[in-house]
Order: C-alpha cells, then sequence, then structure tokens
C-alpha cells in the first residue's frame, strides 16, 4: 500500500527536518496536537471524526517540508480514513466509540514521539497505526455476513 510507505516516511522527514527549528517544531507539534483535540472533541460528540483524522495525517505530511507528501495525501483524499467506506457497529454506538478510541490511542502514541523529538518512535508508531489500520479494514471489509444484519456494512 503506497500510505503505508510514505506516510511513515513524511512522519519521519518531518521528525528530522523539524529537529533544528525550534519555534517551527514547536508550531508542528502544536498543529498536530490540535489535530488531535479536534478527533477527541468529534468523538465526544459522537460523529466519526473523518475530516479531523484526515487533518491530523495531513499536519505530519506538512510539517516534512516537501511540498509533495501533502499533495500526495491531498491527492488521496480522505479515502484514506478506512471508516469512510466501512461503518462499525452502526447499531450500537459503544462498538463504533471503541473502534474510533483504538485509532485515537495510536495518534496520541505518534504525536507524544514526535513532541519528544524520537523521529525512531514516532516513525514506527506510524508503521504500526497504518498496518493496524489496514488489518482492522480488511477484517471489518471481510466478516459483513459473519457481523450480523446492520453490524458492518458498505456505504453504498
Amino acid at each position: 500500500m503506497l500510505v503505508a510507505v510514505a506516510d511513515p516516511r513524511a512522519q519521519h522527514l518531518a521528525r528530522r527536518r523539524n529537529a533544528d527549528r525550534g519555534l517551527l517544531f514547536q508550531e508542528t507539534v502544536d498543529v498536530t496536537r490540535q489535530a488531535l483535540g479536534a478527533i477527541d472533541a468529534a468523538l465526544v460528540r459522537g460523529e466519526p471524526a473523518i475530516d479531523e483524522d484526515f487533518a491530523f495525517h495531513r499536519a505530519i505530511a506538512a510539517a516534512t517540508g516537501n511540498p509533495q507528501f501533502p499533495h500526495f495525501l491531498e491527492y488521496l483524499g480522505r479515502f484514506i480514513i478506512p471508516r469512510q467506506s466501512i461503518r462499525v457497529a452502526a447499531h450500537r454506538p459503544e462498538g463504533q466509540r471503541a473502534y474510533l478510541e483504538t485509532f485515537q490511542r495510536e495518534h496520541v502514541v505518534i504525536c507524544d514521539a514526535i513532541a519528544e523529538g524520537d523521529a525512531a518512535v514516532a516513525r514506527e508508531a506510524m508503521r504500526q497505526h497504518l498496518g493496524n489500520s489496514q488489518a482492522r479494514y480488511r477484517r471489518l471489509a471481510a466478516a459483513p455476513a459473519a457481523a450480523g444484519p446492520g453490524r458492518i456494512f458498505r456505504k453504498e
């Protein structure tokens, strides 16, 4: 998957390039934390946080200083967010919430590693997040019949 290669690399470049930039680095951390806060707020409102999740990844891509990373994400669009095409436990809000909180915990690990200046940990956390997201998506996409009516469905 192209995103699985590009996004961790974007994150790594963001951390490396910002290491010597002081204020710019702090701005990167602030924007990334604001994106996390926006996701949290959407989750509290019971929303799927698709736009907010995309903004989180876009903030990391923009922080690389390489305009090709944010352009690439914009090209792919919000379709890189799997829950845009698959809904989880739609009839049970607690099932949806648990799913959403899982990816948010992964985002916090990424953001904390960036803030701590640990490019290797941040890169690995992003790689794990994307791999976990891909695995979750595959499980959900493969299981509609087993889940029962209304539990998991593809958006038409």
